[in-house]
């Protein structure tokens, strides 16, 4: 099939092939009923598509998006509130947003736990994960839960806390309800 000659919904159908099944999927749980109609109309008119055509649509788009600074948001911040906000609907996708607004996921666990339970629920974890934990907790409450490990764990600790990358706040907020969860738990078996 000719580049030349493809519409709207047949070269979506070529970026979205160019992609894989994996990502296009991902795009199609995000568009309406008509849009993946069309679109999986024209994949299913397409037939075979060549290298050339895929290369001709690619670089096309990726002109569309160096020209037209409008399609893209050029605000990260901006940008991954509105996404976060679609994807999670609710309080949830609010507290997301607004957490990625900040720099970081604030952990409710914080809220509802003092440093000594603390300590205890996170003695079985790994050392990663409680310096994590202690990561993001204030000053004062990271200073207290230290006191619940001998030495050498507190320095292996406080050695990761120095080395830890950014975490995902996803990874960072289930961390957190696991945390809250656990919680619940002792606080049912008392």
């Amino acid at each position: 099939m000719s580049h030349s000659k493809l519409s709207p919904a047949e070269k979506v159908a070529v970026l979205l092939m160019a992609m894989g099944e994996e990502i296009a999927a991902e795009i199609f749980k995000n568009m309406n009923v008509d849009e993946v109609r069309r679109i999986g109309g024209a994949l299913g008119r397409m037939g075979r598509v060549d290298q050339t055509t895929i290369d001709i649509v690619l670089n096309e788009f990726i002109q569309l998006v160096n020209t037209k600074p409008s399609l893209v948001h050029t605000d990260g911040v901006g940008f991954a509130q509105k996404a976060i906000m679609l994807a999670f609907r609710g309080e949830e996708g609010e507290r997301l947003a607004k957490a990625s607004a900040q720099g970081q996921v604030k952990m409710r666990i914080f809220d509802v736990a003092d440093a000594p339970t603390l300590a205890r629920m996170l003695q079985g974890e790994i050392p990663q994960t409680i310096a994590l934990v202690i990561a993001h907790a204030t000053p004062d409450k990271a200073g207290a839960m230290l006191k619940f490990w001998p030495e050498a764990a507190r320095t292996d600790i406080l050695l990761r806390v120095a080395r830890l990358n950014p975490v995902d706040p996803e990874t960072i907020a289930e961390i957190d309800q696991h945390l809250m969860q656990e919680f619940d738990r002792m606080g049912s078996a008392r």
